[in-house]
């Protein structure tokens, strides 16, 4: 027997967006929150159970199928790369890789400029042959001279004319910078897994995989605490404690630091509004449904597992939100007519690169429960609103991409 201490919390992490289900796919870096990954290395244990002759005589059972189980949190963070007109789009960004295999879309676009000396909050054009970089249904940082970088969303596009929803607080000037922000959207179908790998940094042959992974996530945006995202997943099979020839050298983050709540805003208004009405608010949350799982098969998969699809729960709404909020009687009245809500939380910080945005955007969503008034920790009332994501109305067909457009959720991140 060989003992030894290690440090769990030293080592390094790594995804691959398999190219067949529990196989291939190119190693990408992750920097996950420290203490917080945990492999579960599940295995079906078959009893055997023959007749016997002596009380609790057990036989050893057979080893069935393995069901690992593998999750973690990650900070909410851009990548270092801004979006800007001339940039080239990375492909080392774990988190993003991570984000789009359980979304099933992602649009990633360079950003543009402002080509309008008559621009207005609500029209813009932009450089010429470019208005392809902002989709309808597209989340973007744009350079409003009165703010400084406000995110907007494309409602619709014409050629080279954008119209955003909700409207800009003030009109860009001509040239105004616009970044694109990578956009996280429902797509109908989704076969996409993932192979995850975690290593020590004390022990060459204390590496794990897990491989024909889909998952969950949930979102985490607390006061005094930084923005992170835990994930959950459950795999097709396991490897290790052995060497699997990952490396364990120092490399410096290639995302930008981590978002905070400092300074986040939600907007909460009904669909016919088109200005910005910023709402107080205490906590917001949000559930998601994603209704990825395995298919299961006895022969030619993996562990009794073939491949990842969109399949579970999807009767049910993708995404319920529920926001604690200062008493506000108009929202009785949206909850009494079933009126259409627009609802946007905008975590943004200005970093070294520039100001970073990560917007949760539901553009149509509805109360499910009467408000719910109760006693506030200060002792003020406070109200508890429910609300069902539903898939967005507000665009235009044809559209550029009916996924993107349509998308009952949409998450945007740079």
């Amino acid at each position: 027997m060989s003992q030894g201490d290690i440090v769990h919390d030293l080592g390094t992490m790594y995804v691959r967006a398999e190219s067949s289900f529990a196989t291939g796919g190119s190693s990408v870096r992750m920097w996950p929150v420290q203490g917080t990954w945990k492999v579960e290395r599940e295995q079906e244990q078959l009893a055997i159970e023959n007749l016997k002759v002596r009380v609790n005589d057990t036989t050893p059972p057979v080893q069935g199928r393995k069901m690992p189980k593998f999750s973690f949190e990650h900070y909410v963070q851009p990548h270092l790369t801004v979006r800007d007109k001339a940039t080239s789009l990375p492909t080392n960004d774990g988190f993003q890789i991570t984000f789009g295999a359980l979304m099933g879309g992602v649009s990633d676009k360079q950003g543009t400029l402002v080509d309008d000396v008559s621009a207005t909050a609500s029209l813009f054009s932009v450089d010429a042959g470019e208005g392809d970089r902002l989709p309808d249904g597209q989340l973007f940082a744009i350079d409003v001279s009165t703010t400084g970088f406000e995110f907007g969303g494309v409602k619709n596009r014409s050629t080279n004319a954008i119209t955003p929803y909700p409207h800009l607080s003030a009109a860009p000037s001509d040239n105004a910078v616009i970044h694109g922000l990578t956009t996280y959207y429902l797509s109908q179908t989704n076969t996409q897994s993932l192979c995850f790998r975690v290593t020590s940094a004390q022990d060459a042959d204390l590496q794990y995989e897990v491989k024909g992974a889909t998952g969950s996530f949930e979102f985490s945006f607390t006061q005094g605490e930084l923005a992170k995202v835990s994930f959950s997943f459950e795999g097709a099979d396991y490897t290790g404690p052995e060497a699997l020839a990952e490396s364990v050298a120092h490399l410096a983050d290639v995302l930008s630091d981590p978002l905070s709540v400092v300074g986040s805003k939600l907007i909460l208004q009904p669909i016919a509004t088109t200005t910005r009405v910023n709402v107080a608010c205490d906590s917001y949350s949000i559930k998601v449904n994603n209704g990825m799982a395995h298919t299961e098969t006895l022969t030619g998969g993996t562990n009794g597992k073939r491949s990842v699809l969109r399949m579970k729960d999807l009767e049910k709404a993708f995404a319920e939100i529920e926001i604690v909020m200062p008493e506000d009687r108009d929202f009785d009245a949206y909850y009494v007519s079933r009126s259409p809500l627009y609802c946007a939380f905008v975590l943004s910080n200005d970093h070294a690169e520039g100001r970073r945005f990560f917007v949760v955007e539901t553009a149509r969503c509805t109360l499910i429960a009467p408000p719910a008034y109760d006693r506030g920790s200060d002792k003020l009332t406070k109200m508890t609103l429910k609300l069902q994501a539903e898939y967005d109305q507000s665009r235009t067909a044809p559209h550029d991409n009916t996924d993107l457009a349509t998308s009952p959720l949409r998450i945007g991140v740079g």
